[in-house]
């Protein structure tokens, strides 16, 4: 019958119903439709895969593995802690675990990110330094150097990319007895530096009370456990106290009479400065002395270079700035691409070997 809107209500009822009917289907609950995942909130889409594929392990079992994994490394005596110089060697069986040989490229970062030290002490950094005063015809000096970010390699470090960090630079840290070299520049450098630590003795001595240069072994930091410093000589003096030295003998250079004259060459240490000739800031033997000063504690570093006619010091202290400008990325370059292969062999296990190896053909 017609209303006052001169239409049939039945006709307003059903449309009422219709509407009703789609409003209810679109808001339909998943328990209304058949075999419907309870799907977690992050995922979105699954692409189809193969069976052999597909991982059917649920979140809770994989978490545990992760956690299982974890709790296996934090259970051992860590390689950085180290009672005694024999105990403290860096064994690779010791730092890998078949849990954590199995991780995927992803739990492994996550482990790694989940991962802490524990801190070294300070009898322990004495008792390595000492062991290793000998540094290259140590096999201790290698051995504790392996997987530590050294002052030698910190430049590298903060060039190279932590989405796709170079290769032979991990290699380098985490195993560097394997990738020893040798070049006519390394070998005149061995040649000659006692020679030249002792001019610098004998000129040092003229400028300072009871000065003595003794030698140095590697350095470890608590602060720092995952980086190493290994200066060329420890020195002191009544009237600035305790420092260190690093000596350089530039191969190119052997025959010059006046390195100050060098300075700005390009290639070289040295730049003039106003005047003022000293090692190059931007150069990487000013971050490997700044590495050194930091980790070995201490509060100068005779920075000297060293030919056959001709003797530079310099002596640098700490940039404390530019410290802390750069130590969060080397701890990020340690934990996303150094500690990776310490811990899971991320580089040098299955297919990364395989990878890498092609690479190499091809290179």
């Amino acid at each position: 019958m017609a209303g006052l809107s001169e239409s049939c209500s039945h006709v307003g009822a059903v449309l009422f119903a219709i509407e009703a009917g789609v409003k209810m289907r679109e808001t339909a609950s998943c328990t209304t439709e058949k075999c419907k995942w309870l799907m977690p909130s992050h995922v979105k889409k699954i692409p189809a895969a193969p069976v052999a594929m597909i991982d059917f392990s649920s979140a809770k079992s994989k978490k545990q593995k992760l956690d299982d994994a974890i709790a296996g490394r934090t259970g051992e005596k860590h390689t950085f802690q180290r009672p005694t110089v024999q105990g403290s060697k860096l064994e690779r069986g010791s730092e890998r675990t078949p849990e954590m040989l199995q991780l995927s490229p992803t739990e492994l970062q996550n482990a790694c990110q989940d991962f802490r030290q524990e801190e070294l002490t300070q009898p322990q950094v004495q008792a390595v330094e000492e062991e290793t005063r000998n540094q290259s015809l140590s096999p201790i000096w290698f051995s504790q150097r392996a997987g530590r970010i050294t002052a030698s390699r910190l430049k590298q470090v903060l060039q190279t990319s932590l989405a796709q960090p170079s290769k032979s630079l991990i290699k380098s840290i985490c195993y560097p007895e394997a990738h020893k070299f040798s070049t006519a520049a390394t070998r005149y450098g061995c040649k000659y530096e006692a020679t030249a630590r002792k001019q610098y003795e004998g000129v040092q001595s003229l400028h300072h009370q009871d000065f003595s240069c003794k030698d140095s072994g590697l350095w470890l930091n608590p602060q720092w456990p995952y980086m190493g410093a290994s200066p060329d000589g420890c020195v002191t003096c009544t009237c600035h106290g305790t420092g260190i030295c690093e000596i350089k003998c530039p191969h190119s250079k052997q025959e010059e009479a006046n390195l100050r004259l060098c300075a700005g060459e390009q290639g070289f240490c040295l730049v003039n400065d106003g005047g003022t000739v000293k090692l190059d800031r931007r150069h990487a033997y000013y971050y490997q002395v700044q590495a050194q000063l930091h980790v070995v504690d201490v509060d100068y570093c005779d920075f000297v270079v060293w030919t056959k006619n001709d003797l530079f010091v310099e002596r640098i202290v700490r940039d404390v700035d530019l410290w802390d400008n750069i130590i969060p990325r080397v701890e990020s370059f340690f934990r996303l691409c150094v500690l990776p292969e310490v811990l899971g062999q991320q580089l040098t296990r299955g297919k990364f070997q395989l990878q890498d190896d092609q690479e190499g053909e091809k290179a």
